[in-house]
């Protein structure tokens, strides 16, 4: 017999063949539909952001070149207030918003990313938001002086009041383009319901006002007598020529911001002087009867305009029909803290009363019968088309109108008074 063949010493399992592994699912199709968008990729990307940081960068600096130059005004008429640097910093904003929610759903470890993007996005919006709405402007303050709510707008406005409405302003500046009748500007609503308008603008323009002579013999229907005045004052270096027509509304006074009103008016003479003209003939006075006396204290109105920078420069106009007062205003500007000061001086006496605090107010000059108002203040006096203004807000050339009223006191009895006589008669003929 055989002997059986023997085992092997180490046996070999052979087992089945594995199924192959399922693919990996890759990670975009994990994302929403809207997050795999091309246009939303296009927004989200990191490219667009450095275009849009580029182009905001260099017409930042092309702005500060344009106000270095010429001012802040044409910096925010060619690039700030620019309609396609709007359109820019709006896709900025959705450029950051479309990066932030593309990391959705946000992990702990996106916080740094998403509080950066969102505080960029409230700067943007914010600063789109005061460029539209806010109002830009400057307020100067003196240390030790009352609160100040002067806002100082470098800006031109359009003010309109209506009658038994609020009156509205509306911001007017134009620069580059400019409003045209075929192309006209519209500033909206006023409070009475009405369209407003731009049609046509001129940075110059000739609005003189010049009357034309009706020649001898033509119709003259609605025509007014008129005269030319001129007004020279050396004192401030300023000429006012005008005409004036008799009875008109709009051309028949002349007025000087209170220091002075001219008017042109049809006169009539009252019946006692026709009738003693008519008896007294073509040429001389009526005999006149009666006496001289002592006439009531004369009324008084006087403007003055005091300079800081020069005393001896003090105007004072009465009003038509008053006394001068007798007085001089000077006007003390302290140079460290801004106060300002007005003082009156009458008869040997001085009165002093603080600028801001008293201004408007009217203020007794003790027992004299007189008061005082400070109406009016320039901290940087000139004379703009014949009118007091100011030509900045800086206090360069300060000067104060102030207004005293009032009646004088009657003479003492020291002084020398007018004595009672008979009116000398005056003949026809003299």
């Amino acid at each position: 017999m055989s002997a059986p063949a023997a085992a092997p010493e180490n046996p070999v399992s052979v087992s089945p063949p594995l199924a192959p592994a399922a693919p990996r699912p890759a990670l975009a199709s994990t994302r929403p539909a809207w997050q795999r968008h091309s246009l939303f990729k296009f927004f989200a990307s990191v490219k667009l952001a450095v275009v849009l940081l580029s182009v905001i960068i260099v017409a930042s600096i092309a702005g500060t070149i344009y106000e270095t130059s010429f001012d802040a005004k044409v910096a925010r008429a060619y690039i700030y207030n620019a309609w396609w640097f709007d359109l820019w910093l709006t896709v900025l904003c959705v450029n950051l918003a479309c990066a932030a929610f593309s990391r959705l759903p946000w992990k702990r470890h996106h916080t740094g990313f998403l509080i950066t993007h969102l505080g960029i996005i409230t700067l943007l919006i914010g600063a789109m938001i005061g460029r539209g709405w806010g109002i830009e402007g400057t307020m100067t303050l003196f240390k030790d002086q009352p609160p100040n709510n002067q806002l100082i707008i470098d800006q031109r406005v359009l003010r309109v009041e209506e009658a038994g409405v609020e009156a509205r302003q509306y911001p007017v500046e134009i620069i580059g383009r400019k409003p045209t009748p075929a192309h006209p500007w519209s500033l909206g609503q006023t409070a009475g319901g009405w369209d407003l308008q731009l049609v046509d603008y001129a940075a110059l323009i000739d609005a003189t006002f010049e009357p034309q002579a009706v020649p001898a013999g033509m119709p003259a229907a609605g025509a007014q007598p008129a005269v030319r005045v001129r007004l020279v004052t050396q004192r401030v270096g300023a000429t006012l020529d005008q005409w004036l027509l008799a009875g008109d509304a709009d051309h028949g006074t002349l007025d000087l911001s209170g220091l002075a009103s001219v008017q042109l008016r049809r006169g009539v003479a009252p019946e006692s002087v026709a009738a003693a003209a008519t008896e007294a003939g073509p040429v001389g006075v009526a005999p006149v009867s009666g006496a001289l006396s002592v006439a009531a204290p004369p009324a008084v109105s006087e403007a003055f305009v005091a300079l800081a920078l020069n005393p001896a420069q003090l105007i004072s106009v009465p009003a038509p029909g008053s006394t001068p007062s007798g007085a001089a205003v000077r006007l003390s500007v302290d140079a460290a803290s801004g106060k300002k000061t007005v003082f009156v001086d009458w008869r040997g006496a001085t009165w002093s009363f603080d600028l801001d605090a008293e201004r408007g107010k009217d203020e007794s000059l003790s027992d004299s019968g007189l008061s005082v108002r400070v109406e009016d203040y320039w901290p940087d006096f000139v004379m703009k088309d014949g009118k007091p203004a100011t030509a900045s807000p800086d206090p360069r050339n300060p000067a104060v109108l102030v207004r005293i009223t009032g009646k004088l006191p009657a003479p003492s009895a020291d002084e020398p008074s007018v004595a009672s006589a008979p009116a000398p008669a005056l003949a026809p003929g003299t």
